[in-house]
C-alpha cells in the first residue's frame, strides 16, 4: 500500500540503506525516495503547489505529500532542500545500491541514468523491507 501511495503521487522507492549512527545520534535505516520527470510531472502539474505561483513548488509538493505519508506511518523524514546544514543524499544514494558516481561527482542510476531526483529519505529505527526500484514500462 505504501509503494502504491508513492507511485500515485509520482514518487518511487530508489532503495534502502543502513546509516548506522552516522548523521543522527541513534542507529537508523533509510528509505530513499525519488522520481523521474516522466513519472512525477503529469501529477505535479495538477497540484495546488504548481498552480499557486509561490516559490519552490516541487519542494512544497514533495514536503506535503511525503510529509503526510511519513506522519501517517509515524516515520521521520529528511529532505535534501532543508538546510543548511544539508544532508548527504548522494552518499546515501550510493549506499542504496543501483547508483554509480562519475569522476565529476554526477550520480547515475542503473535504470534511470542521471535523470532521477533524490527527493526524500524516510527514517526508521528498524530496517525497511522494500525491493529496489524497477524499470518502468
Amino acid at each position: 500500500m505504501f509503494d502504491q501511495d508513492l507511485m500515485a503521487s509520482g514518487f518511487l522507492v530508489l532503495g534502502t540503506f543502513d546509516a548506522g549512527t552516522e548523521d543522527i545520534s541513534k542507529a537508523w535505516f533509510g528509505l530513499m525516495i525519488g522520481s523521474t520527470g516522466p513519472r512525477i510531472w503529469p501529477i505535479f502539474t495538477q497540484s495546488a503547489e504548481f498552480k499557486d505561483g509561490a516559490p519552490d513548488p516541487l519542494d512544497r509538493y514533495t514536503k506535503r505529500i511525503l510529509g503526510n505519508l511519513a506522519e501517517a506511518r509515524r516515520l521521520d523524514i529528511l529532505f535534501p532542500f532543508d538546510g543548511p546544514p544539508y544532508h548527504p543524499f548522494q552518499k546515501w544514494a550510493l549506499r542504496c545500491g543501483g547508483f554509480s558516481q562519475s569522476p565529476m561527482g554526477v550520480l547515475a542510476h542503473r535504470t534511470y541514468g542521471p535523470w532521477v531526483g533524490l527527493l526524500a529519505v524516510f527514517v526508521s529505527r528498524l530496517p525497511f523491507d522494500f525491493p529496489p526500484a524497477q524499470a518502468e514500462t
